[in-house]
């Protein structure tokens, strides 16, 4: 909480900048965003169902150049997404079977267990970074560097593991609640690629890719015996109304 305090804080100590600037020329923007932590590669039989979630921040162009602008930019986003993945491997179980003398048979089989995954992130994000961005005509093409703070939400869900089909006499099907919550990492840093266009005078929209290049969780997962890192990566539909 004490995060959100803080990025208000600077935002009220650079809106006289903003206001009362000579060039005055900055922005505000609303739209919807997708996305969220993904790995380099992806993993057989994983999912991830993207929901809409929300982007919206001010941007202020603190220098000017013929085609060639300077701008920084506070923004927030929501992230909202599900995700899943299933798992089916061979193993071995030792097992306990009563005879009808009394006396106790352990053995071992040989089967399987499948596990199945299931995960769902809510994750809300302040960000503030530094564009350049090259004008041509009606068209904005901006990069850009940004520190991404994580204020809220949560990445949690539940495993289920079933060994054999229908489960084996004596072992219990396994059902566990997992939060990653403590493993995000509090700040991130990523890259961002926008495309703005001109709709109707100062009203104009844009399309903007984000990458994270700092790892999104504090540990690495091991997926199929594989260490798996994860970036944040989003996609941003806004539009923005230049004053």
């Amino acid at each position: 909480m004490y995060r959100i305090k803080y990025i208000f804080l600077i935002l009220f100590i650079l809106l006289p900048f903003f206001i009362f600037s000579q060039n005055n020329k900055w922005d505000i923007f609303g739209g919807t965003a997708i996305g969220g932590p993904m790995p380099l590669k992806k993993y057989e039989n994983s999912f991830a169902n993207l929901k809409h979630g929300a982007s919206t921040g001010i941007n202020y162009t603190y220098f000017n150049l013929n085609k060639l602008s300077l701008s920084a930019e506070i923004s927030y986003q929501y992230i909202h997404l599900n995700y899943g993945q299933s798992i089916r491997k061979d193993t071995t179980v030792q097992i306990t079977i009563p005879l009808q003398n009394g006396n106790i048979l352990t053995t071992n089989i040989n089967t399987y267990y499948k596990a199945y995954i299931n995960g769902i992130m809510k994750l809300n994000f302040f960000k503030i970074g530094n564009n350049v961005t090259y004008n041509i005509k009606k068209y904005n093409f901006s990069f850009g560097t940004y520190i991404g703070s994580f204020t809220g939400g949560y990445d949690k869900g539940t495993v289920d593991v079933t060994i054999g089909e229908g489960g084996v006499a004596g072992l219990d099907d396994i059902h566990q609640n997992f939060s990653n919550n403590s493993f995000i990492n509090k700040y991130y840093f990523e890259v961002i690629l926008r495309t703005e266009r001109e709709i109707y005078k100062n009203l104009w929209g844009n399309i903007q890719f984000s990458r994270g290049i700092t790892p999104f969780y504090s540990k690495d997962f091991t997926v199929f015996g594989e260490k798996a890192k994860f970036f944040a990566t989003t996609i941003a539909l806004n539009a923005l109304y230049k004053f």
